[in-house]
């Protein structure tokens, strides 16, 4: 066999192999999706380890159902397995998959991942009329199951993000003013509620149902409005502005977006852009970030709107006339957040 001939097969083989694997992820996401929402992670986590026989009666599962489940979950190393004790919770699987309190926390994604399917279905479709799939017409759950999904990256913020600044936690906590500009169902509302009881918190949000779920999340402390960000008309109000992926789901990433983030601020105030971080280079997709981003791009596009990479976030922070714009380092490897600061 010629070099070239071996190369090629190779190739080949390379090619099945990792294709295979992709396939395996599409079983290993519904795997998580059904251990979250079925209790099977939560009662392992809590009374584990335990057998396949006394996982189904302690839950009045069917046994070949958990056992089923059982052995997919342990193929895909969420779960160790004793041959006499049973299964228990591989390591750091309570963080990732369960904590939302978790900068690392990735359990939401497992609901919200296979509720993309209708978008994937109609892609061809719009590939052919260049049409939308807004927020709107889609299941309300669908974006609540989203929000749910985001819900570590404000306490992240909170806790890695802010201190970077000196003096503005104390300033927040004093009783500053806090703008989350698409607060969603309120889960960042809520996170700063609780950090900074003294400070106004206010949310605007364009979906109602999340509106209603914000009001109700945030307590009487935040004030949550209706309205669109380029509508609002905010200006020089608020010592932090707050965009918690609103930039590539909900306002776009156009500079009058970031002008209005701008403006809100007070001058001395703080702009935080928190999202998804897309390759700076078309080779950085050939990765499990770039993988999973890329797939991302695919129901962001039907929204109308597109990732940026973190040096595209960055000049357009700096374009709005925000100052000392930079990445600032935290352990979310899903999200990029850049900071800037009024003058």
């Amino acid at each position: 066999m010629s070099a070239g001939a071996s190369e090629g097969q190779a190739s080949k083989e390379a090619l099945f192999t990792q294709v295979a694997e992709q396939y395996a992820g599409f079983f290993g996401t519904w795997l998580m999706n059904v251990g979250r929402r079925a209790g099977l992670f939560e009662t392992l986590r809590a009374e584990g380890p335990l057998t396949e026989e006394a996982l189904a009666a302690k839950l009045g599962y069917e046994l070949r159902y958990a056992r089923t489940w059982c052995r997919g979950a342990y193929a895909f190393e969420l779960l160790t397995h004793d041959p006499e004790a049973g299964y228990a919770l591989a390591p750091h699987v309570q963080e990732v998959l369960l904590d939302p309190s978790d900068p690392s926390f990735m359990g939401g994604r497992a609901e919200f991942f296979p509720m993309l399917t209708a978008d994937f279905e109609m892609y061809p479709e719009r590939l052919v009329d260049g049409g939308l799939y807004p927020f709107s017409a889609r299941p309300p759950e669908l974006v609540t199951t989203m929000q749910a999904a985001a819900r570590a990256d404000a306490p992240n913020a909170i806790r890695n993000v802010l201190p970077s600044v000196p003096g503005l936690v104390d300033r927040l906590a004093a009783g500053g003013r806090i703008l989350d500009a698409g607060c969603g169902a309120g889960y960042g509302l809520a996170a700063f509620v609780e950090a900074f009881p003294a400070a106004d918190v206010v949310g605007i949000e364009i979906d109602s149902a999340s509106v209603a779920a914000a009001r109700e999340r945030a307590s009487e402390q935040a004030t949550v409005e209706q309205v669109h960000l380029l509508e609002a008309g905010l200006r020089d109000e608020f010592d932090l502005v707050w965009a918690n992926i609103s930039l590539s789901h909900t306002w776009g990433s156009g500079a009058d977006a970031f002008a209005a983030l701008a403006a809100a601020a007070r001058p001395g105030g703080f702009v935080l852009c928190s999202d998804v971080p897309y390759a700076e280079a078309i080779e950085e997709l050939r990765s499990t970030s770039g993988r999973l981003f890329t797939g991302v791009t695919v129901y962001v596009s039907l929204l109308g709107f597109e990732l940026l990479t973190p040096t595209e976030l960055l000049r357009r922070m700096d374009e709005s006339g925000l100052e000392d714009v930079r990445i600032v380092d935290q352990p979310a490897r899903t999200r990029m957040m850049a900071l800037g600061r009024k003058p």
